[in-house]
């Protein structure tokens, strides 16, 4: 996987925090400015996040909606989860 994904954690202990892990360089930066320029920006509760790599919840069940609510693909005319 090439590029970059920032990780935006909310409601934290230490209040809201930004990951920025860089799939090029094999980097993971945390900093408030890490966002800036990611290629794809997830945001999301901390305790969603923990949830997720523990793996007792998956990224559908992540979603503050469901799937069936989301957008068609412009390409492919499928919804996500579909």
């Amino acid at each position: 996987m090439g590029g970059s994904l920032a990780f935006v954690l909310t409601g934290g202990n230490g209040g809201d925090s930004t990951w920025l892990v860089d799939c090029l360089q094999s980097v993971v930066t945390n900093a408030a400015w890490a966002a800036d320029g990611a290629d794809c920006t997830v945001t999301l509760s901390e305790e969603t996040f923990l949830a997720l790599v523990a793996g007792t919840i998956t990224g559908m069940q992540a979603l503050p909606y469901p799937p069936h609510h989301l957008p068609h693909h412009p390409l492919t005319g499928h919804r996500p989860g579909e």
